[in-house]
């Protein structure tokens, strides 16, 4: 798709950024936000080396008063040495969007921003409005353009991207809770993803809670997107359950690489449980079921989890092939600033007709909080099956966290 580069549109991105910081500048703010840096080295299937690096940057700017205006942003680089930082390097925009909210009625939002609005989901470079006229009802409109899937600082072109959406939602007595939206997206000046939906959760009981939805395609063949039942008990003497039952295909963002891929309609049922067998340990129980006309295909889980982590067993069978594998997971606090912990994985997976194979894999680290905004995660990965005999890997995350 074509796209427009930020440096066409300085005057529009700088007076985003530069007329809500004046006001700022003349008010009492409030300012907050992480850094997260990620250092990534292991050796390829070629014998490369490769260190990579990721940068992420998030920050809020807040001015407090009755009409709250805040400018939120979330930046990421990333880069691998194998070239230099050359062709690897990128800089990554997921969020930049000037927020005026007036605590009464309205929410207004432009930039680029992550939506959830029913059958709107996905990130866009929108202008974004929400009116609140009652306590227990809203409307939300906004439209603009699809981001790009690789968040380059870049807008796409209006008819290649153009979207549009609407999400009415209501609330009834505390119990009930129901969104319906619309969603209208060309591409090429042709329609593209024409939806429209109604979802909810409610309280049956004091312990029994259920959320559904209905995504129906307005345009295109198939007219039925995706549906979804899903029930939650407990936990109450013990005991929590869980039940679900979907069908359709699964709800992708629109701007993910897999949104041009053609996923078969599946249906699903998932059970599962929980019991409190002591303290606090839980033994649990799941089983998920993928009733496709065409792969069939089973899942079977038990694992016990506690303070300490969790352990379990899983089996997988269908059309596909099978596994079989069991994983655990620990964690100890050596003193208030330091935890250790570790996971391994091993299973025996056949796929079709090929041979059985094995494959082992583990994490092992040390976290330290040195500070109450600093925290340091240290890890060395392991990873041998048929295909890698020794693909060790080294992981080290800081996260400062800051405000004013």
């Amino acid at each position: 798709m074509k796209t427009t580069r930020l440096s066409s549109l300085s005057p529009a991105l700088l007076l985003l950024i530069i007329a809500p910081l004046a006001c700022f500048a003349s008010s009492s703010v409030g300012f907050r936000g992480y850094s997260l840096t990620e250092l990534y080295a292991f050796e390829d299937a070629s014998s490369t080396q490769h260190q990579q690096l990721y940068q992420t940057l998030f920050f809020k700017i807040e001015r407090l008063n009755e009409h709250r205006l805040t400018l939120v942003a979330h930046l990421r680089y990333q880069g691998d040495s194998a070239d230099d930082f050359a062709e690897s390097g990128a800089f990554k925009l997921h969020n930049l969007y000037l927020r005026w909210a007036n605590r009464r009625h309205f929410d207004f939002r432009l930039g680029r921003q992550f939506l959830a609005e029913g059958v709107g989901f996905g990130t866009y470079d929108a202008l974004r409005l929400n009116f609140s006229p009652v306590p227990w009802g809203s409307a939300t409109v906004w439209g603009g353009l699809a981001a790009p899937s690789d968040r380059t600082a870049e807008l796409q072109k209006f008819d290649d991207a153009r979207a549009l959406g609407l999400a009415l939602r209501g609330r009834i007595k505390d119990r009930v809770n129901l969104v319906g939206s619309l969603l209208r997206e060309d591409r090429g000046g042709r329609q593209f993803r024409h939806r429209a939906g109604i979802s909810g959760t409610a309280k049956l009981l004091s312990d029994l809670h259920a959320a559904a939805l209905v995504y129906l395609n307005t345009s295109g063949p198939a007219t039925l997107h995706r549906a979804r039942l899903l029930l939650r008990y407990g936990p109450v003497k013990r005991l929590r359950l869980f039940g679900e039952f979907a069908l359709g295909t699964p709800q992708l963002p629109v701007d993910s690489p897999f949104e041009f891929v053609e996923i078969e309609a599946t249906e699903l049922v998932r059970l599962g449980g929980a019991y409190n067998i002591y303290k606090e340990y839980w033994l649990g129980l799941k089983a998920q079921s993928f009733l496709s006309s065409e792969e069939p295909n089973t899942a079977l889980g038990i694992s016990l989890e506690g303070p300490w982590g969790s352990l379990g067993f899983r089996q997988r069978f269908g059309d596909y092939g099978d596994e079989s594998g069991v994983f655990g997971a620990a964690r100890y606090s050596v003193t208030g600033y330091a935890q250790v912990y570790a996971a391994a994985d091993f299973s025996t997976y056949k796929f079709e007709d090929l041979d059985e194979e094995n494959q082992t894999a583990a994490q092992a680290g040390l976290r330290l909080f040195p500070l109450q905004a600093l925290w340091i995660d240290a890890s060395i990965q392991g990873l041998k099956n048929d295909q890698f005999d020794q693909d060790i890997r080294g992981l080290l995350r800081v996260k400062w966290s800051f405000s004013n």
